[in-house]
């Protein structure tokens, strides 16, 4: 039942398919945007001048990179991503994590929610089902309400070998966001994502929960670190394991970011807590920066997409997310160690617009990460 893909089937898929369309040298000619240089130091020590601290020391520390793209980054893909594309990249992002790991690593692979509010999961229960179960890896997948729990729990039961699988909720302290992202309030949001943790507790699956909007929200409501912590606290009581600050729109700056975990902080264990940003090409140094500060405040989880592919089809201008490739090329540079293989993830990388049919949006046209 279980489909493992190796990286060098998952490229040969690629060429086979995609040989009639252009020549072999346009074929690989197409890679994503350049990394930008810069230098992890430098922007270190920027930062901690711009937050009045003592620059820190992080070398032989470690950050743990939380792999996006598969979910959150293809969520946005104006053009249908085939099932075998998906396994496909899955398993090469998956091949990149290093052996053994410290911590399994997250990968998140899909979304139980309406195909016709998001039709690019809409193949989410068939990519459960072919997964191929790994000690190193747990797979993440966002379950807005109890139906899409319930339709999860069927996938599971039908493979019957209890694939490591997180089950993720997501609330934002901005009304305006909720009425449009879930249709309901703040309040019934959370009423919904309680009902989710306890069938996801009852079931002794990892729990995760997303806080969206936390540095403001571009619908004209007010969000403060207070409605964050408030709704941190939420998650935290409902069984939420890890709780995830989400930068939707990328307009964090690093002294916000900075005492929001601070703030949040004092509810929320620091070894419980992610951050998960958005941001764009043009300001990527402003993100990286935010990476830095929430570092320095004490958080070691990080969201990253890899070639920076993603968006939020309900935040009006949403950025595409962090390149997992940027943060790991941030962390080397300082001596923070990682679960990923940075080689082979930008392998991974460069091979996107075939994944994506040559014309990737988020990557190419929208100028993110």
């Amino acid at each position: 039942m279980i489909l493992n893909v190796s990286y060098f089937v998952f490229l040969y898929l690629f060429v086979a398919t995609h040989l009639q369309a252009c020549s072999l040298a346009e074929f690989f000619s197409r890679g994503v945007r350049a990394l930008p240089r810069f230098n992890s130091q430098q922007l270190l020590n920027e930062t901690a001048k711009t937050l009045g601290v003592k620059t820190p020391s992080f070398h032989h520390s470690f950050a743990n990179l939380n792999e996006v793209g598969a979910r959150d980054g293809l969520q946005n893909e104006a053009r249908y991503i085939e099932l075998e594309y998906k396994l496909g990249l899955i398993d090469a992002l998956v091949t990149s994590v290093k052996t053994p790991v410290k911590h399994p690593v997250r990968v998140e692979v899909g979304s139980m929610v309406s195909s016709r509010a998001v039709p690019q999961m809409k193949s989410t229960p068939e990519v459960i089902g072919f997964l191929e179960k790994d000690p190193k890896v747990i797979y993440s997948v966002l379950v807005p309400n109890l139906k899409g729990m319930t339709d999860l729990r069927e996938v599971l039961d039908e493979r019957g070998d209890n694939l490591s699988t997180e089950v993720a909720v997501f609330v934002s302290p901005s009304e305006r966001f909720s009425e449009g992202n879930l249709k309901c309030s703040v309040a019934d949001s959370l009423r919904m994502a309680e009902h989710v943790m306890a069938q996801a507790t009852k079931f002794k699956m990892p729990r995760r929960g997303f806080i969206s909007m936390i540095a403001g929200s571009p619908l004209g409501d007010t969000v403060t670190k207070e409605s964050v912590r408030l709704i941190a606290n939420a998650l935290r009581s409902m069984g939420c394991q890890q709780i995830v600050l989400a930068d939707t729109t990328g307009v964090g700056t690093p002294a916000q970011i900075f005492e929001l975990v601070q703030h949040v902080s004092k509810v929320i264990p620091l070894s419980d807590l992610a951050l998960h940003l958005h941001g764009r090409a043009d300001n990527w140094q402003n993100t990286l920066r935010n990476v830095l500060a929430a570092y320095m405040a004490g958080i070691r989880s990080f969201d990253g997409s890899v070639g920076g592919i993603g968006g939020c089809p309900y935040s009006p201008g949403s950025p595409g997310n962090i390149d997992t490739a940027l943060l790991l090329t941030l962390f080397e540079g300082l001596g923070i160690k990682t679960d990923w293989n940075r080689d082979a993830v930008l392998q991974v990388r460069s091979h996107l617009p075939q994944v994506l049919g040559f014309r990737n949006v988020m990557v190419k046209d929208r100028g993110e990460l």
